[in-house]
């Protein structure tokens, strides 16, 4: 099996509608690859999928203390779901990535930032994966997310590294390591 070409990006528009210069770059995807279907998420798409496919995480979701961490949670669920590629909105895309497709998952490292609880080890990205149609990891990444309580913050961290640490790049690194060493 290899990755669907779909390609998702997730832009709330709660705050803001999507800028221009991020809409150049959603366009930059598209024009590489025109064969792909291409899915702009927005609070309304989501809200429709997590009803009709994930009731039971509906609550959950909306009980998540910051924003940013339901959008992490939403993309496993969605590429959980449907495969393809996630890809942050503020990624530009320069050549066509379909020899990418030819493994049934693909993660990407972090390229230069270190993360500080995982030190001397790969930092793994949460801004561009890719999976076939209910790939394991992201199912255990869900269940991370989904079926267990949230860690509580821990003394003097910050919103953002409580986030990064609770469903962004400190998840996603860890198990990424956990997994490699089962």
């Amino acid at each position: 099996m290899k990755i669907p070409k779909i390609i998702h990006q997730i832009w709330s528009e709660k705050y803001t509608p999507l800028p221009d210069s991020l809409k150049e770059l959603t366009e930059s995807w598209k024009e590489f690859h025109p064969d792909w279907k291409y899915i702009l998420w927005n609070d309304e798409m989501i809200s429709d999928f997590l009803q009709n496919k994930y009731p039971h995480y509906l609550d959950i979701y909306k009980k998540f203390p910051h924003d940013v961490q339901r959008w992490d949670a939403i993309r496993f669920l969605i590429i959980y779901e449907y495969g393809g590629l996630y890809i942050d909105v503020d990624y530009w895309c320069l050549k066509n990535v379909e020899s990418l497709l030819k493994r049934d998952f693909l993660l990407t490292q972090e390229p230069s930032t270190p993360l500080i609880f995982y030190p001397g080890k790969k930092t793994i990205t949460n801004a561009f994966i890719g999976a076939i149609h209910k790939v394991h990891f992201l199912k255990r990444l869900v269940q991370k997310v989904c079926d267990e309580p949230l860690p509580s913050p821990e003394s003097n961290e910050s919103d953002f590294m409580y986030c990064l640490r609770t469903t962004s790049l400190g998840l996603i690194t860890q198990n990424y390591h956990n997994y490699q060493n089962t």
